[in-house]
């Protein structure tokens, strides 16, 4: 059995700016064992409307099981979007968990499928998002980019078996309608790709998989919901979705019918 025991010295600084009250930029860079790592978070909000950009570099590190590794769900989006208008993060959490009530979303939707993985990676994200509200409309629109690269040594496991280095893009598209004063219709469409390739083994990012596996998978995901309250403490959501996916490994398509009816007491 050997061990080694390695010591880095960690050092960064980072700013945070509040032009108005409506306005919020923070930026934070350090040097750690990977390289450089940052997170940058611009967010704008206007009477109607509400825009975000954020740009991470960091270690993403999992439970020692498979995981699924994404771009978050529309619960994080959602709570990240009125991060500027409501700061408090517990009314902005109840805020969030009504607007996803009362529009029949999922909170655990997710934005952007994701892959298997139970190790570290060195993960890159950039989101842009863009809310529209209107007396009876409410529109969200995602764009995603990320890059996750293997970790450590040894053979990766899940996708990361297969390559060392996994990018992703995604739009996603939300708008949720009020019908009348007890019933709401939401539709959403969302396309992701993520492909992989090896990476050269430089620092701390390891290239074991085997040589020349490509991972590419497309999956595009069309999803409509009816909502209607039937009595003040009772609602029926019937939800059909399709999902398609186009993967060189395990390529797939879904169709989903699901209704269920909930009572409150």
């Amino acid at each position: 059995v050997s061990s080694s025991q390695q010591t880095w010295a960690t050092h960064g600084f980072g700013l945070d700016w509040v032009p108005s009250e409506r306005t919020q930029v923070s930026a934070f860079r350090e040097s750690r064992f990977f390289g450089e790592g940052h997170s940058l978070t611009i967010s704008h909000r206007m009477p109607l409307s509400a825009i975000k950009y954020t740009d991470t570099r960091d270690v993403s590190v999992l439970p020692p099981q498979l995981a699924t590794v994404g771009l978050g769900n529309m619960y994080d989006l959602l709570f990240s979007m009125w991060e500027s208008a409501i700061p408090d993060p517990i009314l902005r959490a109840a805020f969030v968990n009504a607007f996803l009530a009362h529009n029949n979303i999922p909170a655990n939707m997710p934005v952007v499928g994701g892959f298997m993985s139970s190790q570290a990676s060195l993960m890159r994200n950039q989101q842009l998002s863009y809310m529209l509200r209107g007396a009876r409309n409410t529109l969200t629109l995602a764009l995603n980019r990320s890059q996750n690269d293997q970790l450590g040594t040894g053979l990766g496991s899940g996708d990361f078996a297969l390559t060392s280095s996994i990018r992703q893009q995604g739009l996603t598209v939300l708008l949720s309608h009020q019908l009348t004063g007890l019933s709401d219709l939401s539709l959403m469409a969302s396309r992701s790709r993520s492909t992989g390739g090896s990476l050269p083994t430089t620092g701390f990012v390891l290239s074991t998989a085997a040589s020349g596996a490509n991972l590419e998978t497309t999956q595009t995901m069309l999803s409509t919901s009816l909502s209607t309250r039937l009595s003040p403490k009772t609602t029926a959501v019937v939800t059909l979705r399709r999902t398609i996916a186009e993967s060189t490994s395990t390529p797939y398509t879904e169709n989903a019918a699901v209704g269920a009816v909930s009572f409150q007491f």
